[in-house]
């Protein structure tokens, strides 16, 4: 997530560190009512990501991977989200990919169609 001022923030709107190195974990939380673990970190963006919007280049790239530790939710796990950020534009692309659903993988993806700076 983007604040006004173009920084990094987390779900309470606590800046984030802007020199992070790809793997750097950003939290790690427990759930103790749906039993499951969210590990929030830095990944590898691509070089370039392209969407309806445009091309987009310095890329930042956030991932979120649940695992649930108990049933119903559990054939679910991992969940992982993905979102990609451009510099000075913010977040252009998310996905939620359910990995381990059987039988079937599901993938649900958002990209920015368009936006104005101003």
């Amino acid at each position: 997530m983007r604040d006004s001022g173009g920084y990094s923030v987390d779900q309470y709107g606590n800046i984030l560190n802007q020199n992070f190195t790809i793997g750097d974990t950003i939290s790690v939380s427990y759930d103790s009512t749906l039993y499951f673990t969210n590990y929030h970190y830095f990944a590898q963006p691509p070089a370039v990501y392209t969407t309806p919007a445009g091309s987009f280049n310095n890329l930042k790239m956030i991932a979120n991977k649940i695992e649930f530790d108990s049933l119903p939710y559990s054939p679910f796990s991992p969940l992982i989200f993905n979102q990609i950020e451009a510099n000075g534009v913010g977040e252009i692309f998310n996905e939620i990919t359910y990995t381990s659903f059987i039988p079937l993988k599901k993938k649900y993806e958002r990209r920015l169609i368009r936006y104005q700076l101003l």
